[in-house]
């Protein structure tokens, strides 16, 4: 028996709220509040904390991740790619001739792909002159930074985190003035890059080359910044002076890591979705297939195709996932892709099947939409998959009950957060 997941009252007889108290005694045990609103959506009962008020909208941007809450998050600026490159595009639309765009190729690589790859055209000019000059191939750790990413290596590096050796103060790093670059293998590469114009002067920060000639365009991302968060806050606006101040982190702290509502230049988004319904069964038995299908709306600008938009592994991103089904998925890191074409205004499905694994255990999947492989956007899906010997948790909020076997119960935690890109990140 399957259902299509949406927030409505159900009858609480008598059997399924003892169901459900055993679940949320499972859940409480093992995945806490988040686990019990998303169980509160999956079964479509109004449950109620202990204290009686109601657990918060799943489908609420106040469920999404912050700037903030990456402070004490691994050492990866990907989290905050999506907003960084909201900030990125913004600085274009202010100051269209500020930074060119460089490629991967030639003997250049990006040391992940959370690279923005941005320069002041003097500076993309003199790095491929010294890679033409020398040959081999240079690798790209991190080159434009915005005011986000920079946040949180300030942050890191305060707390002596994640091996940085220095972090310019938020809104001073060259980086953020596209004129900086941080080389994986630096040493190889201190004399050609030093012949074209690129310093290595920065003492503690060995990997860190400047190019000193190219013009000096601190600010520009922290104004960019600004004028997103004017855009989506009309309630709360702050000065736009590209001049980062407390005014100014704090609004940082509290932005969606995934980025704005409305975009650069306030434009609608190219790729964007909105979160519509799931359909799931209500449990599916250790070891079992389940089918699960995800249905969201195109809000971006571009047309979803069959084979280029897939529903792909997150956080990290690109990972194998643990229900990886070998008769269904497209891979162990991309579920499925869009089931037709979705021009923008309509809903895409996603359609499925989990493996459920053998052992007792809460497991939690993360997935977001990807296109063709490089940009990530949409809503974050998590899928908690409760696997437990308890017969009588099989089927907790359907009218015929349950069957008596083991269940999986899947619980989807939907947190919607408007969001770009992530990728995989180099700092």
């Amino acid at each position: 028996m399957s259902r299509t997941v949406s927030p409505s009252p159900c009858d609480r007889g008598s059997r399924r709220a003892a169901a459900n108290r055993r679940l949320q005694s499972l859940v409480r045990a093992r995945g806490g509040a988040p686990l019990l609103a998303a169980l509160a959506l999956i079964s479509g009962c109004a449950l109620q904390e202990e204290d009686g008020e109601q657990p918060g909208d799943i489908g609420s941007s106040r469920h999404a991740s912050k700037v903030g809450d990456h402070v004490a998050s691994d050492c990866s600026t990907e989290a905050v790619l999506g907003l960084s490159r909201q900030i990125s595009n913004e600085v274009q639309c202010l100051h269209p001739d500020s930074f060119v765009r460089f490629e991967e190729g030639g003997g250049i690589v990006f040391a992940g792909s959370a690279v923005l790859p941005y320069l002041t055209p003097a500076g993309k000019r003199d790095l491929e002159a010294a890679v033409a000059a020398r040959g081999g191939q240079l690798s790209i750790n991190s080159a434009f930074r915005t005011v986000a990413q920079q946040y949180l290596l300030v942050q890191w590096h305060a707390q002596g985190r994640c091996s940085i050796t220095a972090a310019a103060p938020v809104g001073e790093s060259n980086h953020e003035t596209g004129r900086a670059l941080d080389v994986g293998n630096w040493s190889e590469w201190v004399g050609a890059l030093g012949d074209h114009g690129w310093a290595h002067t920065v003492p503690g920060d060995e990997v860190h080359f400047d190019h000193l000639s190219s013009p000096d365009l601190r600010g520009y991302d922290v104004l960019a910044f600004q004028r997103l968060w004017n855009r989506n806050h009309a309630d709360d606006m702050i000065d736009e002076d590209g001049l980062y101040g407390p005014a100014t982190e704090a609004r940082l702290v509290a932005s969606p890591a995934d980025g704005f509502m409305v975009g650069a230049c306030g434009e609608k988004a190219p790729y964007d979705g909105e979160l519509v319904a799931a359909d799931l069964p209500d449990a599916v038995a250790p070891g079992a297939r389940a089918g699960v299908t995800i249905r969201i709306k195109n809000s971006g600008i571009e047309t979803w195709r069959p084979g280029a938009t897939f529903l792909g592994t997150s956080a990290p991103m690109d990972r194998d996932s643990a229900l990886y089904d070998p008769d269904s998925w497209v891979a162990p890191n991309r579920v499925a892709t869009v089931g037709a074409e979705t021009k923008s205004g309509d809903t895409g499905e996603f359609s499925f099947t989990i493996l459920a694994p053998d052992q007792e255990q809460v497991l939690t999947e993360s997935f977001k939409l990807v296109e063709d492989g490089v940009s990530w956007f949409g809503p974050p899906v998590e899928l908690e998959v409760v696997v437990s010997n308890d017969a009588s948790l099989s089927g907790a909020c359907s009218a015929a009950g349950g069957s008596g076997a083991p269940a999986a119960v899947l619980v989807l935690l939907l947190a919607l957060a408007v969001g770009r890109a992530r990728a995989r990140k180099t700092s």
